[in-house]
């Protein structure tokens, strides 16, 4: 569970770094979203969005100048 949570914090992260259009960032989570609760579960789809969001929010808030 830990790694999911790595993983999918570090891909928010990597979407908030590479792509510049808010709008681009945030359609890309809810399609990879969707796409793990059709490969998984919906709640571990939820979940998936909740931690890339939280990648996301990472990198706005901190990293980006």
């Amino acid at each position: 569970m830990l790694g999911y949570f790595i993983f999918f914090s570090l891909v928010g992260l990597a979407l908030g770094r590479l792509i510049a259009a808010q709008k681009t960032v945030f359609l890309s989570i809810i399609g990879i979203s969707i796409i793990w609760s059709l490969i998984s579960a919906p709640i571990w789809g939820l979940a998936a969005f909740g931690e890339m969001f939280f990648g996301y929010m990472i990198a706005v808030i901190f990293l980006k100048k």
